[in-house]
């Protein structure tokens, strides 16, 4: 209503210069700020974008259910048949010295895979979130992910085959409480779970 009522009294131009005033009040007048020094750029770095592309691998990764052979399968085709890229083109001097653009190999070495897994393995239960039926799959999902990558050869991550066995077979569960709030037969499950991703 108000601004039907506005139309009628003011022509476009007015409008936009109202406009303008309000913005200038809102935000401050124009200031001269300095030009930053050194070379700028808006796009992020290589690795922060690998960062980004593996967290959205392990997240999609998360939410397929580990019995589901056939999708997690088809996530890990969808690695193993992503060919290396050309190298940068012009090659400048920092490029040259990337150390992720070295080798030439970002996609066949799945380079910054491993960190990236790890930052999502430390967020599982027991490390800062909850015990709930959806964490503990969603804690599945990742391992048996992981363990697929490992048996078609595209990871190394053997040691955390190792980690699982080892922490559902030999390590003593912890009483809620002391570091988690789960029962221990819900530790337990979870655990076996884990292992058996792993085998």
């Amino acid at each position: 209503m108000i601004a039907r009522d506005q139309r009628s009294y003011h022509s476009l131009e007015m409008a936009l210069e109202i406009q303008l005033l309000l913005l200038i009040l809102t935000l401050g007048a124009e200031e001269d700020f300095p030009e930053p020094n050194g070379d700028v750029t808006d796009s992020p770095s290589t690795e922060l974008q690998l960062w980004e592309f593996w967290y959205g691998v392990l997240h999609a990764a998360r939410r397929i259910p580990w019995a589901d052979e056939g999708r997690q399968n088809k996530l890990v085709r969808a690695l193993k048949a992503r060919p290396d890229p050309a190298p940068p083109s012009p090659m400048t001097m920092p490029l040259n010295r990337n150390w992720i653009l070295e080798t030439g190999t970002a996609w066949s070495d799945l380079v910054m895979l491993g960190p990236s897994a790890c930052e999502t393995w430390n967020t599982g239960c027991g490390c800062g979130v909850g015990w709930t039926l959806p964490e503990q799959q969603v804690s599945a999902n990742v391992n048996a992910f992981a363990a697929r990558l490992t048996a078609s050869g595209l990871a190394p991550f053997s040691l955390y085959r190792v980690r699982a066995l080892r922490t559902a077979i030999e390590e003593e569960i912890v009483d809620p409480g002391e570091q988690n709030e789960a029962h221990r037969l819900t530790q337990l499950g979870l655990l076996l779970t884990v292992a058996a991703v792993w085998m």
